[in-house]
């Protein structure tokens, strides 16, 4: 009984730190877009300029290049 509880336990901590460093690259990459954008004069921290939309195109463009 106490292997199989081992067993669970392992496995949700192996989870555990697969999600964390999923998440972590997924937001080295997202800062890291956001920082090309700002060197383009791109503005993402309002959303009610013009800078936003582009932003949100040229995010799209990018990934589709990186795919």
């Amino acid at each position: 009984m106490e292997r199989k509880y081992r067993k669970i336990l392992t496995y949700s901590f192996g989870m555990l730190s697969h999600i964390q460093r999923t998440l972590g690259k997924n937001l080295d990459e997202l800062a890291s877009t956001a920082y090309k954008l700002q060197e383009h004069g791109i503005d993402m921290n309002n959303p009610y300029s013009n800078d936003y939309d582009e932003a949100i195109v040229s995010t799209k463009e990018m990934s589709i290049c990186i795919e």
